[in-house]
């Protein structure tokens, strides 16, 4: 027997009104939908029957500053509008008007009633049977791939875009809502980019995810008003603020909710969002090659604290001793575990500065390789080695002599180190075979 696959907002529906069923002591809390204005819909099911005579020859006053005049025509029943705003009253009387035709009941539709302008049931109907012929004409893996085309568009024009409206934030109606606490955790254990989905099911669902009560807020200076996130809203795709439509966004335009808890892991981030760093979900930040210099990563130093980031890339940006020894005086506390600084010129003294204040840090991974290093920063280096986190160190392609290893070979002992790149160096051959079989416990890429 073949099996019916639900997309996740049907399920997550689903299993909301089970659960709600089954918890009939919780509060009768229930949500509001964002407002909008309800789609035109061939068939309307009322919850009553509607006696046409009691409103023959009757006029009704409607918002709008609308009229409606109801009279009999045939057999049919005729709804004539009068537009009494005072910005159209100059218009003539038949611009003004607009003919609604209701059909009664039928046999075949007994509790139903069409309501719409003149004709428009029939081009409904065109319409409709012109779109099933053209998905008859697509195999099943295109009419797929559309769906999920159009979805996705939908949840990227929600947060990337100024002009998304409160209309494309909600597309399902009414239903019991779980206890607040209890919708949390499930919440946290959503992943990026169904947890979109669950932003545009209503009102109440987007303001406890996004903490926004207004729907498509931009700029940041829009900060979160909650604490309530996860680390799994996040994008694993890297954004990079050079590409496409992110290199035009600025700190008064970028989505708040997509800068601050949907971007995970981001690429060329420029200077000027720098500050609003601690707020955001940001885990990996890759700045390499933006010729930052001493002066920029002095700035981007002092924002690093309360941050998560976990991946710091600053390789190819010009760092030299006084940039670096800044930076070392902020590491301690952040959450960094992987410091990639190659290719700069950060040399003997800029590494012994380095150094000093790797000790109680959370990094794992330093990346020094093409620093033009020498044997005297090496030993300050390996010196301090001894309690720290650090398990991979890259001092590939640096300018390390003998001294420098016979000091690293007396300190390694005492090191969390389980991979050393030290290719391209001074190192002589009989040297790389003493240190693999002294320590065979580390990876050595020579």
């Amino acid at each position: 027997m073949m099996q019916k696959n639900y997309n996740f907002t049907q399920q997550l529906l689903v299993y909301t009104l089970i659960i709600s069923l089954l918890l009939p002591s919780c509060n009768n809390v229930y949500n509001v939908p964002l407002e909008k204005h309800p789609p035109i819909r061939v068939h309307q099911q009322p919850s009553k029957h509607i006696a046409i005579e009691s409103i023959i020859n009757q006029s009704f006053a409607v918002s709008g500053d609308h009229i409606v005049t109801f009279y009999q025509q045939a057999e049919q029943v005729v709804a004539e509008v009068g537009i009494n705003s005072p910005e159209v009253m100059g218009l003539e009387q038949e611009e003004q008007k607009k003919e609604i035709k209701v059909t009664v009941p039928t046999n075949e539709y007994p509790d139903r009633m069409y309501s719409g302008k003149q004709g428009q049931l029939g081009v409904v109907e065109r319409k409709k049977e012109e779109k099933e012929k053209g998905r008859e004409a697509q195999g099943p893996q295109e009419i797929e791939e559309q769906t999920k085309s159009s979805s996705m568009a939908k949840r990227q024009r929600l947060l990337t875009s100024e002009e998304s409206t409160g209309e494309e934030a909600t597309d399902l109606g009414n239903f019991s809502i779980l206890p607040i606490e209890l919708l949390q955790q499930i919440f946290c254990e959503i992943t990026y980019p169904y947890i979109l989905d669950c932003v545009a099911v209503n009102h109440f669902f987007y303001e406890m995810i996004t903490s926004y009560a207004q729907v498509g807020l931009v700029g940041v200076a829009n900060k979160p008003k909650s604490m309530f996130y996860s680390p799994r809203w996040g994008n694993d795709t890297a954004i990079d603020f050079k590409k496409d439509k992110f290199k035009i966004l600025m700190p008064e335009t970028v989505p708040s909710f997509f800068f601050y808890r949907v971007m995970k892991e981001v690429k060329n981030l420029s200077q000027q969002f720098w500050r609003y760093l601690e707020d955001t979900n940001i885990q990996v930040l890759d700045l390499g090659n933006n010729k930052i210099g001493d002066e920029s990563l002095t700035q981007l130093a002092s924002y690093l604290l309360g941050t998560h980031i976990r991946v710091l890339i600053l390789q190819r940006n010009n760092i030299r001793k006084e940039g670096i020894t800044q930076l070392a005086r902020h590491l301690l506390g952040t959450d960094i575990q992987v410091l990639a600084l190659g290719r700069n010129e950060i040399r003997d003294e800029g590494t012994a500065q380095l150094a000093k204040h790797l000790l109680g840090t959370n990094i794992q991974v330093l990346d020094l390789s093409g620093n033009n290093i020498g044997s005297e920063g090496a030993i300050q280096l390996f010196s301090y080695l001894s309690g720290t986190n650090i398990q991979v160190l890259d001092l590939w392609n640096n300018a390390i002599g003998s001294e420098g290893v016979a000091q690293l070979a007396e300190c390694l002992q005492e090191t969390n180190i389980r991979k050393l790149y030290l290719g391209y160096n001074r190192i002589e051959s009989g040297t790389e075979g003493f240190l693999k079989k002294k320590y065979p416990h580390i990876e050595w890429i020579f």
